[in-house]
């Protein structure tokens, strides 16, 4: 159900100094994500480990305290589930949440954990969901209410810090979009910030770039500069990987 919760007019949530920000792109090893999902019995998708990446990243931020509450949702495409083709006019999307997941919990989960979860999550989408959510969104519209004060009691409880958004654009058939004589060579997103405030939503756009027919998948971050180290740990714990620094230009 729903939840009706107006918008506060200030923040209970600030940051602990104004840090400087470090901006930086995650270039991602293929190899290694591959032999992370031959690594277990789990049936795990490449965007499965990007989502846990993601979490893991989100979780590090050294102003959230253990026990607060990180939601992430990503959207997904149900027009399959429609029996509906790509070429399907209008959105159809469904917004998937994943539970909160406690700090403390993603700090001390691995990667496979993770993904894990994500993947059931993916596995529970369906088209009765989708219709009673919209069903809810078109009775706040006929009444006029404002959708920003109602929120999904299956994502957003009280002690609920953030929100962390992940969208992938690796699979759409760009070998079929047309740009005139031009050829597609790499999708790219402006940097988004990795950290979670009650302000502002964090946003990670899974893009790629193309060489040899190969996609090298990366993402754009803007960080704060104390927690740089963090994050060069989690990269030589998991090799999943890289950092490299703004001025990268892809393949």
């Amino acid at each position: 159900g729903l939840e009706y919760r107006p918008q506060e007019t200030s923040s209970v949530y600030t940051r602990s100094d104004v840090s400087p920000y470090v901006d930086l792109n995650l270039v991602f090893n293929s190899e290694q994500i591959k032999k992370l999902k031959q690594s277990t019995s789990l049936n795990l998708s490449t965007n499965d480990i990007l989502s846990a990446v993601s979490l893991k990243m989100y979780a590090l931020d050294l102003d959230l305290h253990e026990q607060e509450n990180i939601s992430f949702t990503f959207p997904a495409n149900i027009r399959n589930l429609c029996g509906l083709k790509e070429e399907s006019i209008g959105s159809l999307v469904y917004m998937n949440f994943i539970r909160p997941l406690n700090v403390k919990f993603i700090r001390e989960s691995s990667i496979v954990d993770l993904a894990f979860i994500n993947r059931q999550r993916v596995n529970n989408i369906n088209l009765e969901s989708y219709r009673q959510e919209l069903s809810w969104f078109m009775h706040l519209t006929k009444f006029k209410e404002s959708v920003s004060n109602y929120h999904f009691l299956r994502s957003c409880p009280p002690l609920q810090v953030g929100l962390l958004m992940q969208t992938n654009w690796l699979n759409f058939d760009y070998e079929n979009i047309k740009l005139g004589d031009s050829k597609l060579v790499m999708v790219k997103t402006p940097l988004s910030r990795i950290y979670p405030t009650r302000e502002h939503i964090a946003l990670v756009v899974i893009s790629f770039c193309l060489e040899n027919g190969k996609k090298e998948i990366f993402y754009s971050m803007k960080i704060p500069e104390k927690q740089l180290n963090s994050y060069k740990k989690l990269r030589e714990e998991t090799l999943l990987f890289d950092l490299v620094e703004n001025n990268y230009q892809g393949c």
